[in-house]
């Protein structure tokens, strides 16, 4: 199950968003981590994660909304 999502979240980030091969990888770890982590996804330390790395909590947020 997990994996299918990774590969959702991966196909959303490359249509919609102009973003670099690393960034996205970071995002994908990001979400498999935090499930790891808490045995389910946790929502708020994605988010977090997101805003890392793109620097931009308007474009995190945007993101974010698309994913999930």
């Amino acid at each position: 199950m997990l994996n299918e999502i990774l590969k959702s979240v991966r196909t959303k980030l490359e249509t919609n968003f102009n973003l670099s091969e690393v960034e996205m990888a970071k995002m994908i770890v990001a979400i498999s981590d935090a499930h790891i982590e808490h045995s389910m996804f946790s929502l708020d330390s994605i988010f977090d994660s997101f805003v890392d790395i793109v620097q931009d909590q308007m474009l995190a947020s945007t993101i974010y909304r698309e994913v999930f």
